[in-house]
């Protein structure tokens, strides 16, 4: 068996362990934790949970702690014995923890304290307290995004910030493909999100009622994380309401089901309003050849390049409704930008280039 390496994350399976979660840190956790299996490290993933459980995805094992709302103490604290007992760590957050075993890696998924109500100081202090720590003490530190780190240079010295070690996210592109979208004579609009505030439902909730009622061709499908419950039934009664709820779809799709949902899509939205890096949604899409709607958001900007890939908006709902009505007004456009987006993906953002970077950094902090 090779050398033992701990992944910490907040989730991959939910708290009482009974439901795969499908959000893109966790596929990205799946995905890491493959690969240094294959680089010959004998992983672990430690999540939270309600209570002490184990679970085996694939071959993979996966332990939860209770973490009673109290995310430093459970990393900290309660893990501390098992990841001790690693020899390498890699933190899937920079959040959650302010001391790091030496020689460790973590990650950055984006500004995460970018809420549309605060008022900046979540900022600093998320600077002041798990930031620079972070980059004082880790081996390696990661961002998925560049507007994380253009953040931190704009509060920070530069010569932290140059420590970050810059890798986006990917797609898997043989497994997400243009696929021949059947005509039935409908364009169908697809969120493929968290029925999350941040990842842009409530907006979705407002563009959709005037839209159906607008355009009798239309249909959406919302390809949902059933996760949270509370946000789901939510959603449902909200469904139940709509006079026009015959032409809105959802369906829980598992992971690698995920293509099926784009292929059936004309365009893709990617509302999201705050705590976000460079979208998996949003490249998956991409790399099915979909014409996308996103909002400015995040590392957004790192993979939409206006006009050509994608219409890129300011995230309200009057923005986000008007470039998806300019998507279904012409068709020839929502093809040459979808092509584009495959193009962009084949060229920088494919799994393949993300293993390679992944590699590099892997075999220089814990040896070849």
């Amino acid at each position: 068996m090779g050398r033992k390496l701990s992944l910490v994350t907040k989730s991959f399976y939910s708290l009482n362990g009974s439901l795969e979660i499908l959000g893109g840190v966790e596929r990205y956790t799946r995905d890491l934790a493959f690969l240094c299996r294959e680089l010959g490290y004998d992983v672990t993933i430690h999540q939270f949970g309600y209570i002490y459980w184990e679970r085996n995805y694939e071959g993979i094992k996966v332990k939860a702690y209770p973490w009673n709302d109290q995310a430093e103490n459970c990393v900290e604290n309660i893990m501390r014995s098992d990841l001790e007992e690693s020899d390498f760590v890699i933190y899937m957050w920079v959040g959650f923890q302010r001391s790091y075993r030496p020689n460790s890696i973590a990650i950055s998924h984006g500004v995460w304290f970018d809420d549309p109500d605060s008022n900046g100081s979540m900022g600093t202090h998320m600077v002041n307290s798990y930031i620079t720590p972070a980059l004082q003490r880790l081996a390696a530190f990661v961002t998925v995004d560049l507007n994380f780190l253009n953040y931190c240079r704009c509060v920070m010295s530069h010569g932290y910030a140059n420590k970050m070690i810059y890798i986006p996210n990917y797609v898997d592109t043989e497994l997400f493909q243009p696929g021949e979208r059947v005509p039935d004579g409908m364009i169908e609009v697809l969120y493929p999100r968290r029925f999350d505030p941040y990842r842009g439902i409530y907006l979705m909730q407002e563009i959709v009622p005037r839209m159906l009622q607008n355009y009798l061709n239309l249909r959406f499908n919302f390809a949902i994380d059933q996760t949270y419950d509370h946000f789901t039934s939510a959603w449902i009664r909200w469904l139940e309401s709509q006079p026009h709820r015959a032409r809105i779809r959802y369906h829980h799709y598992p992971m690698d089901q995920m293509p099926s949902a784009y292929y059936e899509a004309d365009i893709v939205v990617i509302p999201s309003i705050s705590s976000e890096g460079t979208s998996l949604s949003a490249l998956e899409a991409m790399a099915c050849g979909k014409a996308i709607v996103s909002s400015n958001i995040g590392g957004l900007s790192n993979l939409i390049l206006p006009n050509f890939n994608g219409k890129i908006v300011n995230p309200t709902a009057d923005a986000l409704q008007a470039a998806i009505e300019e998507y279904i007004n012409s068709e020839p456009e929502r093809k040459l930008h979808g092509e584009n987006a495959r193009h962009v993906v084949e060229t920088a953002f494919t799994k393949k280039l993300w293993e390679r970077q992944w590699t590099r950094v892997i075999q220089a902090v814990f040896g070849g």
